[in-house]
C-alpha cells in the first residue's frame, strides 16, 4: 500500500504543514506510522542542542539529574515537538 508520509517539528518549526512529504510503500498503516514517528524523532535529534531544544547533557546540567532521568526528560520533550502525518494514497 502507498502512503503519504510527512515528518517535521511542531511549534515555531512549522509542523507537517510546512513540508511536502513523500509517497512511500508499506505493508500496513501501522508500519508507515512507525516509520513517520522514527523520521520525526531523527529530525528532532538533529536539532538537539540548538534553537532551544535541549540535548541530554544540557538536561543533566539544568535539571541536576542523572543520565537515565535526563534521557526520560529528553524523550518526553521530543515527543511533544515531533509532528508526523500518514495518509493512505488511493490508486
Amino acid at each position: 500500500m502507498k502512503f503519504l508520509v510527512k515528518c517535521a517539528l511542531s511549534g515555531g518549526f512549522g509542523g507537517t504543514e510546512m513540508v511536502d512529504g513523500e509517497i512511500l510503500e508499506f505493508d500496513s498503516f501501522v508500519e508507515a506510522e512507525d516509520y513517520a514517528f522514527e523520521m520525526a524523532c531523527q529530525e528532532y535529534d538533529s536539532y538537539a542542542g540548538l534553537y532551544g531544544l535541549r540535548d541530554i547533557n544540557e538536561i543533566m546540567e539544568e535539571e541536576e539529574v542523572d543520565e537515565d532521568e535526563a534521557e526520560s526528560i529528553y524523550n518526553n520533550d521530543r515527543e511533544s515537538w515531533v509532528d508526523y502525518l500518514v495518509e493512505e494514497v488511493k490508486s
